[in-house]
């Protein structure tokens, strides 16, 4: 049997494409930090968000270590709500429910910043998240398209031309004609198995290099002190490779996500044959 469904509403489009931009500004967010880490901006601006975790009793070493933690979660979390918007808004159902507990996450992270441009990200989000449960996407991820009952006759009324007698015409034979099966769509099949092949080969690079850097991360910083390219001081060299491992960290996050959306796709339009 073949699935029918709706048209796909415009509010699923727009809720879909901007959780997809509020996610993506907070991974752009954590670069940003991340690459002004040891410039005076930075240092004033890290001194900031790690005072309330000083205060708490932490030391600053341990308070700047808990937020390079939050920064990779957020990284994490805005990476893989991009993934899930995209296959949202291409009617996935299970990424719907998925992009619902991670943007609901997102948005309690903007809400707790307490910068009024986070704050107000945070209630666009919220409004994003609502309008993927509206009743018009309700009734597209449903898979089926509401149909208007036929209009009830009248028991009183005289139907039209009740008296004329019906004369039937001889119909000419036609031999049976079985019907013809619908053809498959196989665009949804091909870019899941395109998606699924890209983002194993990423995933497996990212993996490469995390485990190098945690395996030899003073060999890394000694090759690139050796080739010096760019003029680079130890230091400089290792916030670069810091900052590409959680770039990997993200970029990881985003392929497994991918590579499970793309697997439940695949297998879910194979069982339907």
């Amino acid at each position: 049997m073949t699935e029918t469904r709706s048209a796909r509403p415009p509010v699923l489009l727009s809720a879909c494409l901007y959780l997809g931009l509020i996610a993506g500004l907070q991974v752009v967010r954590v670069f940003v930090v991340l690459n002004e880490w040891d410039s005076l901006d930075g240092q004033a601006r890290l001194k900031r968000y790690t005072d309330p975790f000083v205060d708490g009793g932490m030391s600053r070493g341990d308070a700047e270590t808990t937020f390079r933690v939050l920064l990779a979660v957020l990284a994490f979390v805005g990476a893989t709500a991009v993934v899930l918007a995209v296959y949202t808004a291409l009617g996935h159902r299970a990424s719907r429910i998925l992009l619902t507990i991670i943007g609901g996450v997102l948005a309690l992270m903007c809400l707790a910043t307490g910068s009024i441009f986070y704050v107000i990200q945070g209630a666009i989000a919220m409004v994003c998240i609502y309008q993927l449960w509206t009743p018009a996407v309700r009734v597209y991820f449903g898979g089926t398209s509401p149909v208007t009952p036929p209009a009830r006759p009248d028991p009183f009324g005289t139907p039209p031309h009740a008296d004329a007698p019906v004369r039937q015409q001889p119909q000419p034979y036609a031999p049976p004609v079985a019907p013809r099966p619908a053809p498959r769509r196989t665009t949804g099949r091909t870019f899941a198995l395109i998606t699924l092949i890209g983002s194993s080969f990423v995933a497996f690079g990212c993996a490469v290099y995390l485990v190098l850097y945690e395996v030899s991360r003073d060999e890394l910083v000694k090759d690139q002190l050796d080739m010096n390219l760019m003029n680079r001081t130890e230091a400089e060299i290792r916030d670069s490779l810091q900052a590409l491992a959680v770039l990997s960290w993200a970029v990881l996050a985003l392929c497994i996500v991918a590579i499970a959306v793309s697997a439940v796709v695949l297998l879910r339009r194979g069982s339907r044959r």
